[in-house]
C-alpha cells in the first residue's frame, strides 16, 4: 500500500481522540505544579477539542485565532511572572504553547510531533518535583505515549499495541539502572534552580508576633531525625533547636551579633551524648537543626555557646548530616556580664504596663521558680487562647496581648513571657525550631514537619544554666481552637488534656501514611540523593575504586551496548515472523500479478484475495475439484496471513510455515 506524506494525510478523527487524551494525561501534573489561574488555561483547549469530537462537530480553528491566543496567553505570562526568564514562567510558557498546539493538529506530522513533545513536557515536571509518585505517573504517562504513537503509525490490534508498550518500557529498565548507578555525577544537576519558600510554617532568622494575623500549617516535611538508639525518644524530649533570638527592640525579636564573643560553657566529658541522623530538606537558610541541646554535628563539636549549629553554606537542597546532642545539658551555668546584658535588655518606652506588672508580680515570690510557675498558671486559669488567626495587635504588643486579646500562638506567647521575665530582672531569651515529630514504626525515624515549628523561651538560673519553658502548653485545652484540635493531637505531651473523643481512630490511615513516607524517605535516600559521593562509597564498596575511571567508564558503555543489542534482538525476534509473513505474501502477490491481478493501493488484503478469488481463471466451481482446490487454498492462505499478521500475539512456527507451504505450491 502507498500512503501520502504526512504532511497531507488527514487525522482520524479516532487517532485525534486518541492524542487529545495524551495530551490531557502529560499536562495533569502542572495541574498541581502551575498556578491555578495558570493551571486552567492549560486544560481549555484540548478539553474543548475532546468535546467537540465527542459531539462529532468540527473542531477546527482559524489559524489566526490559534496565533492570537499564543499571543494572548504570552503577554499573560508575562504579567503573572513579570518576567520570561526562570522556571516557573519559563516552564508555563512552553507547556501553554504545547496545550494549544491541539488546535491546529490535523495532520499526522502534527500528530507525531505532538506525541513526541509530549515525552519532552511530561520530563519537565521534574523541575519542579522528584517525589516517587511523580516518577511512577510519567513512566506510565510514557507508555501511553508510546501506545499514542504506535496507535498513529501501525495497524495492530490494541491489545498487541498495549503490550508491546509495555515491553518497551520494561526493556528499558536495565539500562536505565545501570546508567543511574555507574554514569558519571555532577556535584550539582544541570537544570537546579533555586527555588522559593512558600509563606506558612517554617522558621525565619527572626519574629515579630505582632505582625502575623493568620498562620497556615503545612504537611510539608521539614526533616526526618534517625535516632542510633533502640530507646524510644519521650515526647517531652522532641524539641528540635534552632536559633536563639536575643536581641529585642520592642517589636522584633533577633539574633544577637555579640554572642559571638561570649565562649562555650558546656563540658562534654563524659557527658551522655545522642546521636542521630539529620535528613534536612532545603531551607535555603544557613541554620540546622538539633536535638535540645545539640553540641555539633558530624563528630565536630561546634554548636555556638547558644546550642546553635550553622551551616558554612546556606541549605539549597537535602542534606543528610550526624547530629550530637546532650538532652540533660547545663548550657551557660555561668552567666557572663555581656550574655547577662543582653539578655536582660529591654527598650525604654516599651509595654510599660507588662513591665509594672511584672515587677508587681515577682515581688510576691522568693524566687525565680516560684514566679515562672506562676506565670504558667495565670495562662492557664486566664481566658488565653491558642488560634493561628490573632488579631492585629498595637505597637505595644505585650501589653495588647497579656491584657486585652489573650489570643494567639507560641510567637505571642514565647515572647510576652520572655519580656515578662526580662522585666522582672530574670535573663531570658526565645529559642525558635520544632517541638514533636510522628514516630515512623517502620522505618524508625522521626518525621518532623513545617506544620510542627515552634517558638519556646529559655530562662537562666543560677548553676543550672538556662531552663526550657514553654508557655504554650500551659493553654487550657477547653481554649484551643476547635479547628486545630487533630492538629495539636500532633504535637505530642504540649495538649495531652485533649478529650479522647476528639481525636479519631484512623490506625489503619496511620499505617498508610508511615508505609507512604517511609517509601518517600527510601526514594530521597537512595534515588534523589544519590550524587558523586555516594557513587563513589558504591565504588568503594565494590571495590572498584582503584579502577581507573576512563576503564570504568568504558566498561559501562559497553554493558550498555549490549544490553540495547539483546534487548533490541529480543524485540526484533518478536517482529521476524511477522516480517517473514510479510515477504511470502508478496511473493503470492507477484504470483497474482502474473495472472493480471493488481493489489489496487485502496485495497486491504481481505479485499484483494475476495476480489482475486472471483476473478482467477479457473472460476470458483464445486464441480470443478481443481478449481475448487485453488480456491480453497487462496481463502486458507488469506486467513492464515491475517491470523500471523494481525490476530495472533505470538504466532506459532508450525503456522508460519503452512503459511510458506501453501504459497510456494500455489500456481
Amino acid at each position: 500500500m502507498r500512503y501520502l506524506p504526512q504532511n497531507i494525510r488527514v487525522l482520524a478523527p479516532g487517532a485525534r481522540k486518541q492524542l487529545v487524551i495524551t495530551q490531557l494525561l502529560v499536562l495533569l501534573p502542572f495541574a498541581i505544579l502551575m498556578p491555578p489561574q495558570i493551571a486552567i488555561f492549560l486544560f481549555l483547549a484540548p478539553l474543548w477539542v475532546l468535546f467537540r469530537l465527542q459531539a462529532n462537530r468540527p473542531s477546527q480553528v482559524n489559524r489566526y485565532l490559534v496565533i492570537g491566543l499564543c499571543i494572548g496567553f504570552s503577554v499573560f505570562v508575562f504579567l503573572q511572572f513579570k518576567t520570561f526568564r526562570g522556571k516557573d514562567a519559563g516552564v508555563a510558557l512552553i507547556v501553554a504553547m504545547y496545550s494549544l498546539k491541539i488546535l491546529e493538529s490535523w495532520k499526522y506530522r502534527d500528530f507525531n510531533l505532538v506525541v513526541t513533545l509530549g515525552f519532552f513536557i511530561a520530563s519537565m515536571t521534574f523541575l519542579f518535583s522528584q517525589s516517587f509518585l511523580l516518577v511512577v505517573y510519567v513512566f506510565l504517562v510514557f507508555g501511553r505515549l508510546v501506545y499514542t504513537l504506535m496507535k498513529g503509525n501501525t495497524h495492530q490490534s490494541d491489545k498487541i499495541e498495549w503490550s508491546q508498550s509495555a515491553k518497551l518500557l520494561i526493556y528499558s529498565l536495565p539500562i536505565i539502572v545501570v546508567l543511574f548507578v555507574f554514569f558519571p555525577r555532577l556535584s550539582e544537576p544541570l537544570w537546579k534552580m533555586p527555588g522559593k519558600l512558600a509563606a506558612g510554617s517554617g522558621i525565619s532568622d527572626s519574629m515579630t508576633p505582632g505582625d502575623i494575623t493568620d498562620l497556615n500549617l503545612l504537611d510539608d516535611p521539614a526533616f526526618r531525625v534517625k535516632v542510633d538508639t533502640d530507646i524510644q525518644l519521650a515526647d517531652r524530649q522532641l524539641y528540635w533547636r534552632g536559633l536563639v533570638f536575643e536581641n529585642f527592640d520592642g517589636l522584633t525579636w533577633r539574633q544577637d551579633d555579640r554572642r559571638e564573643t561570649i565562649p562555650k560553657q558546656f563540658d562534654i566529658q563524659g557527658a551522655d551524648i545522642v546521636r542521630y541522623t539529620v535528613t534536612l530538606d532545603a531551607t535555603q537558610q544557613a541554620w540546622m537543626f538539633g536535638l535540645d541541646v545539640p553540641v555539633g554535628y558530624n563528630d565536630q563539636f561546634n554548636a555556638s555557646s547558644a546550642g546553635v549549629i550553622i551551616s558554612p553554606k546556606k541549605i539549597r537542597q537535602r542534606v543528610r548530616y550526624e547530629g550530637l546532642s546532650i538532652l540533660n545539658l547545663n548550657l551557660e551555668p555561668e552567666l557572663t556580664p555581656i550574655a547577662r546584658e543582653i539578655n536582660l535588655f529591654l527598650p525604654d518606652d516599651s509595654n510599660e504596663r507588662a513591665r509594672s506588672w511584672a515587677i508587681e508580680q515577682r515581688a510576691r515570690f522568693t524566687s525565680d521558680q516560684a514566679f515562672v510557675e506562676f506565670l504558667l498558671t495565670f495562662i492557664n486559669q486566664q481566658p488565653f487562647y491558642y488560634t493561628l488567626t490573632p488579631p492585629i495587635m498595637q505597637s505595644n504588643m505585650v501589653d495588647d496581648f497579656w491584657f486585652n486579646h489573650r489570643k494567639g500562638f507560641c510567637e505571642h506567647y514565647s515572647s510576652s513571657v520572655a519580656f515578662i521575665l526580662r522585666s522582672a530582672n530574670i535573663p531570658a531569651r526565645i529559642v525558635t525550631g520544632y517541638q514533636g515529630g510522628e514516630y515512623n514504626n517502620i522505618g524508625e525515624y522521626y518525621l518532623v514537619r513545617q506544620r510542627d515549628a515552634h517558638a519556646w523561651v529559655e530562662y537562666w538560673q543560677e548553676s543550672t544554666g538556662w531552663t526550657r519553658l514553654d508557655p504554650t502548653s500551659a493553654v487550657a485545652p477547653s481554649r484551643i481552637d476547635e479547628s486545630l484540635l487533630s492538629e495539636m493531637s500532633q504535637r505530642g505531651f504540649l495538649f495531652d488534656s485533649i478529650p479522647d473523643a476528639v481525636l479519631l481512630d484512623l490506625d489503619w490511615l496511620d499505617y498508610f501514611s508511615q508505609w507512604s513516607d517511609n517509601l518517600s524517605s527510601f526514594w530521597n535516600d537512595w534515588v534523589i540523593d544519590f550524587n558523586s559521593d555516594s557513587q563513589f562509597s558504591l565504588f568503594k564498596r565494590l571495590n572498584l575504586e582503584k579502577v581507573p575511571k576512563q576503564y570504568l567508564y568504558l566498561s559501562v558503555i559497553l554493558v550498555v551496548a549490549l544490553l540495547f543489542w539483546f534487548l533490541s534482538r529480543r524485540l526484533i525476534s518478536q517482529h521476524e515472523k511477522l516480517d517473514e509473513a510479510a515477504l511470502i505474501y508478496q511473493r503470492l502477490l507477484k504470483k497474482l500479478t502474473k495472472k493480471g491481478l493488481t493489489k489496487r493501493p485502496s485495497e486491504g488484503p481481505s479485499s484483494f484475495i475476495h476480489r482475486a478469488s472471483l476473478a482467477i481463471d479457473e472460476p470458483i466451481n464445486p464441480s470443478d475439484p481443481k478449481a475448487a482446490s485453488k480456491a480453497s487454498d487462496l481463502r486458507e492462505i488469506h486467513q492464515l496471513y491475517m491470523d500471523i499478521r494481525y490476530i495472533d500475539k505470538a504466532p506459532s512456527r508450525e503456522k508460519l510455515e503452512r503459511f510458506k507451504r501453501l504459497v510456494n505450491a500455489y500456481r
